[in-house]
């Protein structure tokens, strides 16, 4: 949550230089979490964009992305809308030279930590979703030039055990040699086993990443726009690709598997 595009225009700002209106304003909305975030964006957000950004982000101006609005409340609501990730982002880059920069990497920081306080707190609890997140336990590969199959159990070999109704996910792992000399790790046919009971809705996943020894793979992007399901007691084959690591393997190398998005009923 919270906004982003820094189209500035105007003089510089500084942490605490403006005494803004805004400040005396509250939300009300009903929803403690957001009366809080929006705090945040009060006191430490709106009355940077005001100074800076109102003749592009004020209302009328040229983006149509008005958080720069004099109204803090109409502006928070546009402000939330694009994320607090990517306004950080902009805001200490070269987006608008002379205006947005590292020179407000304090003022994007002691924002974003702020808004990060709020956003963990349990007054925030009823407005997060739940993670669908989750990460395999990691497995000592011992892979030949034969092909392998490595099985986890989601829901005893995962950070979220309990929650997959006896679904479990493999895959194939061989290793081989590599133009230029070396041998490199080779894997192939992952393939999800849906929930055991008859009755339970499909598992669905969605950007499935290969760990090596505890750590993500990030060259290894074969599988991770992967999306799928599985039905109760259906095995579906995720991907036949193929994906090579180019590292030498090793004896006491290990595989898991990271997850962007797993669960049992629909993906949030």
């Amino acid at each position: 949550m919270i906004a982003t595009v820094y189209n500035g225009c105007g003089s510089s700002y500084k942490l605490g230089s403006l005494d803004n209106a805004s400040l005396s304003v509250e939300l009300n909305s009903g929803d403690p979490c957001e009366d809080e975030l929006f705090k945040v964006f009060a006191s430490q957000i709106h009355p940077f964009v005001q100074q800076n950004c109102s003749a592009c982000h004020g209302l009328g101006g040229q983006s149509g992305i008005f958080f720069a609005q004099q109204d803090p409340i109409a502006a928070y609501y546009v402000f939330e809308n694009t994320g607090i990730t990517k306004w950080s982002t902009y805001v200490t880059s070269n987006h608008q030279s002379g205006l947005t920069g590292p020179q407000n990497q304090a003022l994007a920081d002691s924002a974003v930590a702020a808004w990060n306080a709020v956003w963990t707190a349990p007054v925030c609890d009823a407005d997060r979703p739940p993670d669908q997140t989750a990460v395999t336990t990691d497995k000592v590969m011992a892979a030949t030039a034969t092909a392998k199959v490595i099985t986890w159990n989601l829901d005893t070999e995962s950070n979220r055990m309990g929650q997959f109704g006896g679904s479990s996910i493999s895959i194939s792992v061989r290793t081989a040699p590599v133009a230029g000399g070396g041998m490199a790790y080779y894997f192939t046919a992952l393939t999800l086993k849906g929930p055991t009971n008859a009755a339970s809705q499909p598992i669905n996943v969605s950007g499935i990443w290969v760990r090596v020894n505890g750590t993500r793979y990030a060259l290894g992007t074969t599988f991770s726009l992967t999306t799928s399901m599985a039905n109760p007691n259906q095995t579906v084959v995720l991907s036949s690709a193929t994906m090579v690591d180019g590292q030498m393997p090793a004896a006491a190398d290990t595989i898991g598997l990271e997850f962007d998005k797993i669960a049992i009923g629909p993906l949030l």
